[in-house]
């Protein structure tokens, strides 16, 4: 039995049975892709992948969110075909390179600039201030973060962000305080940060509540 949380990615072989019956009779909502078997072959050809198949039930890790979140998101979007190839050939192929380590195993360093990032998302970070914050140069920093986490420091903050404004919404706060306070621009830049990373905007959360 494989036990998933929220914020977790699912994967579901073509020829593997699953229920998906939620723990407990908790509700639960999904945002699901269904690639059909003969466009995976294909990728899996055009990458020399020699054949695919998802190595794990369930994916925690940063990076498979953001490349499933990518892919959703063009999905929705009939207007960018090119772009929905691209990441999913991007969500397939990065299913099967090594996972990277996990923050608590990464670089001291890098772990004091995820933990800034994510303690503090609403701060106007510069990447400046945060090489400084950790000791490294710039160049280092970004290198370094997106080895050990898979996404640039922009990105991961982005990801943070989002969070804290769903938090926020879901807690009551209106739709333009819920940007500032997690610091985006306006309400403009967090409802396209929210479609890009869950597929609906934050509408849809303020008028569940």
């Amino acid at each position: 039995m494989v036990e998933s949380l929220p914020g977790d990615v699912i994967t579901v072989n073509a020829d593997e049975v699953h229920d998906g019956l939620p723990k407990d009779g908790c509700i639960r909502q999904w945002r699901m892709l269904y690639i059909e078997p003969a466009v995976v072959r294909a990728i899996a050809d055009d990458a020399a992948l020699g054949g695919f198949e998802f190595q794990s039930p369930s994916a925690q890790d940063e990076r498979s969110r953001i490349l499933f979140e990518r892919a959703y998101a063009t999905a929705r979007d009939a207007a960018t075909p090119l772009g929905f190839e691209q990441a999913l050939i991007h969500l397939l192929v990065g299913t099967r390179l090594p996972a990277r380590r996990s923050a608590a195993a990464a670089p001291a360093a890098i772990r004091r600039a995820l933990d800034a990032l994510a303690s503090e998302p609403a701060v106007a970070w510069r990447l400046t201030d945060l090489a400084r914050l950790v000791g490294m140069s710039r160049f280092q920093l970004l290198r370094g973060f997106a080895r050990e986490t898979g996404v640039t420091p922009h990105a991961f903050l982005v990801q943070r962000r989002v969070r804290l404004a769903h938090a926020l919404i879901r807690g009551g706060k209106p739709l333009v305080e819920a940007a500032i306070l997690s610091g985006f621009a306006d309400q403009s830049h967090m409802t396209r940060a929210f479609l890009r990373q869950y597929g609906y905007t934050p509408g849809t959360i303020a008028a569940l509540r």
